[in-house]
């Protein structure tokens, strides 16, 4: 791979840098790039600098946008007091896509995993709780991943939440039917999560 000209190696190094791209297969992509047309290539670079310039993360959600707030919290008929707490933005634009949902979103940045180092702390936990408290939100739907690391973010958050379910203002749901252990909700259909919705139950 060393007789590769510059340009070639460093961006197969960058590939690299991709969760699930290794060496053989960065290789393969810049080799195939490569041989695409100029017009192609400027059209690629001219994605990846519009990525870099223009994304923001929400100061609300925590979403990917364009602009902040993102289009969904800048609704004024979406319903404040009530939030589906997500791990990633690909879960949120799951759930959108089913047209069921009319509330608000909280991207947590992850998933609650100690034995890997991520403690609530890392993730977006404080802003939910600033949330809720600001907008007297009155239900949160926990939709994560039915898995044990899902599974132990929703143990986690639901004891984060404890003083406001105390106190009998907040209720916290989660995802019910529909969706079988072991399941991504960023790959499940829309009537699949849908049903999951409707059939949420409390937490």
């Amino acid at each position: 791979m060393s007789h590769y000209p510059r340009p070639i190696l460093e961006l197969i190094s960058q590939f690299t840098r991709l969760p699930g791209i290794g060496p053989k297969t960065a290789e393969r992509l810049v080799i195939h790039l490569a041989g695409r047309p100029k017009p192609d290539l400027a059209a690629f670079a001219r994605a990846l600098e519009n990525l870099a310039g223009n994304l923001v993360t929400c100061k609300e959600c925590g979403t990917y946008a364009e602009k902040n707030p993102c289009g969904i919290c800048g609704n004024t008929q979406r319903d404040r007091q009530l939030i589906c707490v997500v791990a990633k933005p690909q879960d949120l634009l799951a759930i959108e896509r089913t047209g069921d949902f009319p509330g608000r979103y909280h991207v947590l940045g992850g998933v609650f995993n100690p034995l890997e180092g991520v403690l609530l702390e890392q993730l977006r936990a404080a802003p939910l709780v600033e949330r809720i408290r600001r907008d007297h939100v009155r239900e949160v739907i926990l939709a994560f991943n039915i898995d044990v690391a899902g599974e132990g973010t929703a143990l986690a958050i639901k004891q984060l939440l404890q003083p406001f379910t105390s106190a009998k203002t907040l209720k916290i749901t989660k995802l019910a039917r529909g969706l079988p252990m072991g399941s991504d909700v960023e790959y499940a259909d829309e009537v699949t999560l849908s049903n999951a919705l409707q059939g949420r139950r409390e937490v």
